[in-house]
């Protein structure tokens, strides 16, 4: 590897797919520095050495506490300048390539000390416009109230797009959002998420009957479909009364109402470990209908148990799903469509799953691979 490669800082509030990334990176001595709002013991979880990291857990302790005393969040903006400047002091000024999470990069991509850096916005996300579109479209179809982050949030985002002297994607759905928007496709560099095989190391996959059932795996809010979900299956069980829908993830209390309305349903809450492999090993299709999704890492840990998907093109699975043969790709906001797809599945639940097995290598969408492509795409800029 070429030795101008050697000085690679990742800033992320929070930790994300970054972390994934950033060990691998630390891997083959390209990472200078990781900058997170994460504690040290997350770090070290990912094999980072500590000189490699810098950890501001103090942020983190900062919206928690804020929740907690003022019963709303801090604002985005005001934590994302102090977040930012303070990451920005850490960054070695000889810094080769930086790489931050948007909404964290203005103020380190305006600074003058790293004006001979490259500078790469990871954007997971679809493009802010697509984004608060997508928001809307979801919170009408719930019947919810959202709020949108404010303009000066918005403007500060556009401004980020603007500095970057490429913006990473995953997808060929969040791609798309910004070429629509104008932007020149030699700025975005495209780089699918890849899937993390340590979350499920050393838990035994035990040979499990396929029962009838549909999971959905993911945060229970509206961006991720889930009334459209609850919708379309109501329909399936008009024709499959022993059909169930479990639903695994941290729910949102402006849409819990739906979780437990019919008996079909079983909301299980937040699994790890064996309970959540159980999970996918007994279900015979995976559902996502979301709104708005960079490239959905359940869709990838399905994919890896077998499982027939269903989900939209927002998803960013266009490149994971042949349609028709191991899944579905299908309308955004359309239970009508979606409960066809699932009935269609679990009428043909053998083929579909026997395809589910053999669509992609999953060996192939690893880690170190996307880093390597990562790597080679800096080192052409």
């Amino acid at each position: 590897m070429n030795c101008e490669l050697d000085k690679i800082t990742v800033i992320v509030n929070g930790r994300f797919h970054a972390f994934d990334y950033a060990a691998e990176l630390a891997k083959q001595n390209l990472l200078d520095r990781l900058i997170s709002s994460m504690p040290y013991k997350i770090a070290r979880k990912y094999g980072i050495e500590r000189n490699h990291y810098i950890g501001l857990p103090i942020f983190e302790v900062l919206k928690r506490v804020w929740r907690i005393i003022f019963k709303r969040e801090f604002s985005p903006i005001l934590y994302s300048k102090i977040f930012t400047q303070t990451a920005l002091l850490f960054i070695k000024k000889d810094t080769k390539y930086v790489i931050c999470n948007a909404g964290c990069c203005k103020e380190i991509f305006e600074s003058k000390k790293l004006k001979n850096s490259v500078k790469v916005l990871d954007r997971g996300s679809s493009h802010t416009y697509a984004n608060i579109d997508a928001n809307r479209m979801a919170a009408k179809y719930h019947n919810i109230k959202w709020v949108q982050n404010s303009s000066a949030f918005v403007d500060r985002e556009l401004l980020e797009y603007k500095l970057a002297d490429r913006i990473l994607v995953p997808s060929d759905y969040v791609e798309q959002t910004f070429l629509e928007k104008g932007y020149r496709r030699e700025k975005i560099l495209k780089i699918p998420f890849a899937f993390s095989f340590t979350k499920f190391e050393g838990i035994p996959r035990k040979k499990m009957e396929r029962e009838l059932v549909v999971l959905f795996v993911g945060q229970v809010n509206h961006l991720k479909g889930i009334g459209v979900l609850i919708n379309a299956m109501s329909i399936v069980h008009i024709e499959y009364p022993k059909a169930k829908l479990w639903i695994v993830g941290p729910k949102n209390s402006l849409i819990s109402k739906l979780i437990f309305k019919q008996e079909w349903i079983e909301y299980f809450g937040i699994l790890k470990g064996q309970d959540l492999v159980e999970k996918y090993l007994k279900a015979s299709v995976f559902c996502l209908p979301t709104y708005d999704e960079g490239l959905a890492i359940v869709l990838l840990e399905a994919k890896n148990f077998g499982l027939p998907i269903i989900t939209t093109f927002n998803s960013g699975a266009s490149q994971l799903i042949r349609n028709g043969e191991d899944g579905f790709i299908i309308p955004v906001g359309d239970h009508e469509i979606l409960a066809k797809k699932i009935k269609e599945i679990l009428e043909n639940k053998e083929y579909f799953l026997q395809q589910a097995k053999f669509n992609i290598d999953m060996q192939e969408m690893t880690w170190e691979k996307y880093s390597d492509l990562l790597v080679n795409h800096l080192y052409k800029l």
